[in-house]
């Protein structure tokens, strides 16, 4: 009989986008459940001896130090909640899979970027296959709740209560409440305004290391799938040796983590909550986000891109794009090569540079083209200013010369001068066409 790895240790951040106005002292002073959370001077001394200073003042706060102006309005905010939890599916039996929801987090950022983390914990010996098939759910916010065609209004239909009633506070920060009003759309897919399900910061300590554990769990796949060649979901040979060969970060012997576009997984052997502390504390507050940010702001960008360029807001959103990659787009992180590491995986998977540089082509390209309209513009006006100037000037010569000349104002002799002045203005405007044309047609040629 195949002995099933077992879970020592499991600790996960659901992580999304939410769509909201408020700054992160409004949001504090509607609810006082939400802690802000400063580095004390000690503290960012002590992780700028690991991060570059400048990667650091990118997403913290430090007790009476000034934030740079393009930093203003970053900010932290956490609620503890540390709730139990159960999830009822026919798959867990009359039990259900039971977790604590530990806390939520909220990250402010610029250009009204607001990123959050509900964060859980699984039991120590829980069934990899059942953590892995609970994750999915949780993960699927847009399964969250189903219209009812009956009562017109939007169900629950992830039974998980007491889940779902723990993290309505995030619903109230992107304004979204249970209220009169409330049934038109579905309440919970407001936390994927930006992606299908929440991405997944994923820790575990497990019983064995294994490529085939990284794989199901990272991917949320059924757990002995890798190995199972009949079972659908299976993946291709080719695709997962690609995955496991591209995506892998692996420096010691005793730790595996699988960077994707939409999770990161990491396993450790026999790994325990004080030695995987630095993935929570560092590497997912830190990298992570940091990482999950820059991907939400191209996201945000490429819909202000694809919908405003035609209103010439595209010189803007360049503009905007150049001092975030200024501001946000290192290349090197930290003193440490384990960070770097892990940073470089995190930006690949995300494919934010790829992703960041054919936007910057796209955008350089639509500011060119609306130069040229705006140029255009300008010298069809020109063009008009140009004719009227003439027939000023016509009517004024003409003017001067009969007046010169002693000739009636509208007489014969007047009409003659102007036909005589319009004449010349048509050579000399016919001539021009013509060294232009020619002029042309010798480029071509």
């Amino acid at each position: 009989m195949e002995i099933k790895p077992q879970i020592s240790y499991a600790h996960t951040y659901l992580c999304g986008h939410l769509k909201t106005r408020k700054s992160a002292d409004e949001v504090a002073a509607c609810d006082a459940r939400w802690t802000r959370v400063i580095m004390t001077t000690e503290e960012y001394q002590a992780t700028s001896n690991i991060y570059y200073e400048s990667f650091v003042d990118s997403l913290v706060e430090v007790k009476g130090r000034k934030q740079q102006d393009f930093y203003k309005g970053t900010a932290y905010l956490r609620m503890d909640v540390k709730t139990p939890c159960t999830l009822h599916d026919d798959r867990f039996g009359e039990q259900g899979w039971t977790f604590e929801l530990c806390a939520l987090h909220l990250f402010f950022f610029p250009y009204n970027i607001c990123l959050f983390a509900i964060e859980i914990e699984e039991q120590a010996g829980s069934d990899p296959d059942k953590l892995s098939y609970a994750h999915g759910l949780l993960r699927e916010t847009n399964d969250y709740e189903q219209y009812d065609a009956k009562s017109k209004s939007w169900v629950l239909s992830l039974n998980a209560p007491g889940y779902t009633k723990a993290i309505e506070p995030l619903l109230h920060v992107c304004g979204v409440s249970g209220g009169e009003g409330a049934t038109s759309e579905s309440r919970y897919a407001n936390l994927t305004c930006t992606g299908n399900k929440l991405k997944a910061f994923q820790i575990f300590g497990v019983s064995e290391l294994s490529d085939s554990l990284l794989y199901e769990l990272g991917s949320t796949s059924p757990v002995g799938c890798v190995d199972d060649s009949t079972h659908s979901y299976s993946p291709a040979p080719s695709y997962y040796e690609k995955i496991m060969a591209e995506n892998t970060i692996s420096v010691f012997k005793n730790w595996k983590a699988l960077a994707l576009l939409d999770s990161l997984t990491v396993i450790q052997l026999g790994g325990t909550e004080r030695r995987m502390w630095l993935w929570r504390e560092s590497y997912f507050r830190l990298i992570y986000i940091h990482a999950y940010y820059q991907k939400t702001l191209l996201f945000v960008v490429n819909n202000l891109f694809r919908s405003d360029a035609a209103n010439g807001e595209c010189t803007s959103i360049l503009q905007q794009m150049k001092q975030q990659e200024h501001w946000y787009a290192f290349s090197n992180i930290s003193y440490n090569f384990l960070p770097q590491m892990i940073y470089k995986a995190i930006d690949s998977s995300l494919e934010i540079a790829s992703e960041r540089t054919q936007l910057h082509h796209y955008l350089v390209q639509e500011a060119e083209r609306q130069e040229a309209l705006n140029e255009r513009r300008v010298g069809k006006l020109l063009s008009v200013l140009t004719v009227l100037t003439v027939l000023s000037a016509l009517y004024d010569g003409t003017t001067l010369i009969c007046e010169t000349l002693g000739f009636a104002t509208g007489g014969h002799a007047y009409r003659w001068v102007l036909t005589a002045l319009c004449g010349i203005v048509v050579l000399i405007f016919g001539w021009w066409l013509c060294s232009y044309y020619t002029a042309k047609n010798q480029r071509r040629s």
